[in-house]
């Protein structure tokens, strides 16, 4: 583990005695230790919402921050986005979850983004992430479930204690990052409409969430009457986000867009002006397909890459 990454946790939680279903875990600072066999998938999600959750509300000392959510252990697709981010000068990376998945280069994507961390890089845990630490996943689809089965046997057992450590949540300032929605992190619930948003958006003071989950790039705005619209995003094009209002901020999938659309997604955000743009990545999705077919990963998986659905 590396020590930014101990440095952050140390800010996360204190020494934390919980009971859930006639278990007691006593958890340290540094790490979340969980018997696999003895708690179900539920038990799991809900110990890491409530015991590896945080909440930073330090001054944000950055002002460009690149924000990247569902990267689904594609390599071709993350090395596009953060080479993108990274000519444009962001000061700092949020990852928003489900780093593995779907994809053919998990241990690269995790190790990428351990590095990120230790530079001191955001990061949370995405319902995939959560999936590949328990056999119980009954709440994933069939190739969800057998490409988590095939993760788990190419990460190391330091790549699963990062991916057991991370958070549920994190704020920084008038933001709220979460991977699903603000109303209950844990049971990866979708915002899907301006309805979710709304929920979504109430269910927290902060004046700007940011989630992943939908693989779609969204925006929505809720006027001071509690209003809700979506605004259907540009690339490339800046969005000033008015303090007038409340936002909600759906960068879209870095590694499996299913918009129509097979260019990776991500978002800058200017932490100063308050200014959102959002941008699609074109990478070599040919080669991310042919490599999930060579791992013998659904083909099906394959031809969403090719086809952004």
């Amino acid at each position: 583990m590396t020590a930014r990454y101990l440095e952050n946790r140390r800010n996360f939680i204190g020494l934390t005695l919980y009971s859930y279903s006639q278990v007691l875990v006593s958890l340290r600072t540094s790490s979340a230790k969980v018997s696999e066999t003895v708690l179900s998938y539920a038990e799991l999600t809900r110990l890491a919402y409530n015991q590896v959750s945080t909440r930073i509300q330090n001054k944000v000392d950055f002002m460009l921050l690149a924000v990247l959510t569902d990267l689904h252990a594609n390599r071709e697709a993350v090395e596009a986005c953060l080479a993108h981010a990274e000519e444009r000068n962001a000061d700092q990376f949020a990852f928003l979850g489900d780093l593995i998945g779907y994809g053919a280069d998990p241990a690269w994507v995790v190790d990428t983004v351990m590095a990120y961390v230790n530079r001191g890089a955001y990061v949370l845990m995405g319902n995939h992430d959560l999936g590949v630490l328990h056999d119980d996943r009954k709440d994933m689809n069939p190739n969800a479930r057998l490409v988590v089965e095939w993760t788990r046997q190419q990460l190391t057992p330091q790549q699963k204690d990062f991916i057991r450590d991370l958070p549920m949540q994190f704020e920084l300032e008038q933001c709220l990052f979460v991977h699903a929605n603000a109303w209950a992190p844990e049971r990866w619930e979708y915002v899907d409409g301006a309805m979710e948003a709304a929920r979504s958006m109430r269910a927290t003071n902060a004046q700007i969430t940011f989630c992943g989950h939908v693989h779609t790039p969204s925006l929505y705005h809720m006027n001071q009457a509690g209003k809700v619209a979506e605004f259907s995003p540009v690339s490339d094009l800046s969005v000033p986000l008015s303090k007038l209002r409340r936002w909600l901020v759906q960068p879209g999938s870095v590694g499996q867009p299913r918009d129509g659309n097979p260019a990776a997604c991500y978002a800058l955000f200017d932490t100063q002006q308050l200014e959102l743009t959002f941008f699609r990545v074109p990478y070599d999705t040919e080669a991310a397909a042919q490599k999930v077919l060579a791992a013998g990963l659904p083909a099906s998986l394959a031809q969403r890459l090719m086809h952004g659905g």
